[in-house]
């Protein structure tokens, strides 16, 4: 086993695009890494600029059995009440699992605090030989395969790649350094995966690297979808709604949010407001079909590469910041997208949902949601004010833009590379 090298565990696309910077650095150090992940080899191969070799599919390293055992045991440890959001993800494509897991959900539950421990003694015991290359492992949040992690022969370091992932689920192992993007979030891993905050320390959000990286750059776009999109944004005056789900998310998500822009059409129409709608990344840009077509309003694109492991290219980056900068106004529910907005844009509303949106009204009790979106002073919310008031706050801006900017983060992009690279190297 390689003491000296980096396992770097970036499961999905949004990992990856997160990580590369940090790559980039530690291969011009000469550090030795293999990149574990389950987007194709080719592709991270190209992006990354690493040989093929050092890319391994993480699903290989795992065992049937204790894929299953690990299932059950999550169920057994941890409340489907940990979060708004965890019942919904952690399931399993299998119905007797599900059904079994349902079982093992209702039995009596250890304190939430304790699971990241339980879970880890148990696996620690059960892996004897070492899962990955190295001894040090870098975990881009969340893995899957939690259980791979639990080694003794290995060292977790931990990159917190979203601002929802401490409140989500629990991280299923421990880290000896953590880092996310500010101190809110650091008091959420702190509460939710008892981690201690003398080993968690704040960074740039690696996953807004695009706006330091192409904010002042000219990009020659080739993609004629995007140019187009572009020409548009140049040549126009519009309102952006940022979509919050697709037709991908699960328990009919999207259907409430299809009533919710209906209604925003309306009062941008009857403002003589142009509407354009942004996609979620994992659109496939037909779910747009209940809309009348109409030159008042303009869906925009998801992503180059959509679907869920989407590596953002260059272009869509692009595209993105000029979308965000050049809006008149711009309206969210429940994105991470209206944190990027807040670097770029001054005139952001942010609606709060009522009971009249379905299943889509969870996204406004989500924890993050509720806690650093919906409970400041300058929100919309539909619990205490009707949707038509929206008029009022596309025409001015408000503090809620500003305020979110600052609460982001007060770390240097360039700054954070270095601090990561020196601590896990």
């Amino acid at each position: 086993m390689d003491k000296s090298g980096i396992s770097i565990i970036a499961e999905n696309g949004i990992a990856i695009y997160t990580v590369k910077p940090i790559i980039k650095e530690l291969v011009n150090k000469d550090i030795s890494i293999y990149i574990y992940t389950t987007v194709n080899k080719d592709i991270v191969s190209k992006e990354l600029n690493i040989k093929k070799e050092k890319i391994i599919n993480i699903n290989t390293l795992t065992n049937r059995y204790k894929s299953v055992f690990d299932f059950l045991l999550k169920q057994l440890l941890v409340n489907s009440k940990f979060s708004t959001q965890y019942s919904r993800i952690n399931k399993t494509n299998s119905k007797v699992l599900n059904v079994l897991g349902n079982f093992f959900l209702k039995l009596p539950k250890p304190n939430s605090k304790k699971v990241n421990n339980i879970y880890s003694f148990i696996w620690k015991n059960i892996n004897r030989k070492p899962s990955f290359k190295t001894k040090k492992l870098f975990v881009i949040t969340r893995t899957g395969n939690s259980y791979l992690i639990n080694n003794k022969h290995h060292t977790a370091f931990t990159l917190v790649e979203s601002w929802d992932h401490p409140v989500k689920s629990p991280f299923f192992f421990n880290s000896k350094l953590t880092f996310v993007w500010n101190n809110s979030l650091k008091q959420d891993v702190v509460k939710f995966q008892n981690y201690d905050s003398n080993l968690i320390e704040t960074i740039y959000p690696m996953k807004f690297r695009y706006i330091e990286e192409l904010k002042d750059k000219n990009i020659n776009i080739a993609n004629v979808f995007i140019k187009k999109e572009l020409d548009f944004i140049e040549s126009n005056k519009y309102v952006l709604y940022i979509c919050t789900y697709s037709n991908f998310s699960g328990n009919n998500l999207f259907e409430g949010e299809k009533l919710l822009i209906k209604e925003i059409l309306s009062i941008c129409k009857k403002n003589n407001k142009i509407l354009y709608i942004k996609p979620h990344p994992h659109s496939n840009g037909k779910e747009f079909e209940f809309l009348d077509k109409s030159e008042d309003f303009r869906i925009g694109i998801s992503a180059t590469n959509n679907g869920y492991n989407y590596i953002f290219t260059d272009e869509d980056q692009y595209y993105k910041i000029q979308l965000l900068k050049k809006a008149n106004t711009i309206i969210n529910v429940g994105t991470t997208l209206v944190l990027e907005s807040s670097l770029l844009n001054t005139n952001i509303v942010q609606i709060k949902l009522n009971n009249n949106y379905k299943n889509f009204k969870v996204v406004s009790e989500n924890y993050h949601n509720k806690k650093y979106l919906n409970s400041g002073n300058f929100i919309l919310d539909l619990n205490t004010e009707p949707l038509y008031k929206l008029e009022k706050y596309i025409e001015k801006e408000n503090k809620f833009a500003h305020e979110l900017k600052y609460w982001v983060t007060d770390k240097t992009y360039k700054q954070s590379i270095e601090e990561i690279v020196d601590e896990i190297s």
